[in-house]
């Protein structure tokens, strides 16, 4: 893999993602504008490749920049909530998931829902960073494998 140079405020920006918060919540914890933060993101999408934020959160995990904050409860997830975020953690929507289980994209959604009560998130991308931290989701996709 190719290394990427990433500033201080992009880690500062991913680190907010997988904590769950909002552009407006990491700008305020931040002290920048939330255009800086919005640029921030769509310049980390880039370099990694990510889709998306949860997408992101996901590539952050695979290459080190995200790691566990310490002990992380491990909630029970069914295998359909493991799985449902181990397809968004890859950058796949709900449309996308959907089509490939034969389900109406609610369904889908109803399962990330679920995953996120347990786990304890405000978002699936905060959802894919706790699940990731809990061992739940392999950091990379070798351990998947």
């Amino acid at each position: 893999m190719t290394k990427v140079w990433v500033s201080p405020l992009q880690v500062d920006v991913v680190h907010g993602i997988a904590r769950g918060l909002t552009d407006t919540g990491i700008a305020e914890a931040l002290g920048r504008p939330e255009d800086t933060v919005a640029s921030a993101v769509r310049s980390m999408r880039g370099k990694l490749g990510a889709v998306n934020r949860i997408h992101l959160v996901a590539v952050a995990w695979r290459i080190g920049l995200l790691t566990a904050d310490g002990p992380v409860r491990v909630p029970e997830l069914t295998p359909r909530q493991v799985r449902v975020l181990a397809t968004a953690a890859d950058g796949a929507s709900c449309k996308e998931t959907a089509r490939e289980w034969f389900v109406d994209p609610s369904t889908v959604r109803n399962y990330r829902r679920a995953a996120n009560r347990r786990l304890g998130a405000k978002y699936t991308a905060h959802a894919v960073h706790l699940a990731h931290a809990a061992g739940i989701l392999p950091a990379s996709r070798t351990e998947a494998t």
